[in-house]
């Protein structure tokens, strides 16, 4: 019994400099998270207009991609009426 408990006491020993070292580390997180939030802000605002330009880009598009639809589609009319 005394060399189990003698064992135990080297184990326990060291567990306080384990959990200083994780409290240090938790504290350096807690520091960390406000950056982080912010960098996570930042990041949404670029997304929303990234999403805005390919919303505008899409939109001037679409009326070029009807034309050239309506012109593809008159241009094989007449190739099928002349035999081209």
């Amino acid at each position: 019994m005394t060399e189990t408990l003698s064992d135990l006491d080297k184990s326990t020993s060291t567990l306080d400099t384990t959990l200083e070292r994780f409290n240090e580390t938790i504290s350096q997180i807690n520091a960390l998270a406000p950056r982080l939030f912010a960098v996570v802000d930042r990041l949404e605002g670029i997304v929303e207009r990234v999403e805005r330009i390919v919303g505008t880009g899409e939109s001037v598009m679409s009326p070029l991609a009807a034309t050239e639809h309506a012109v593809r589609g008159a241009v094989n009319k007449v190739r099928r009426t002349t035999g081209l």
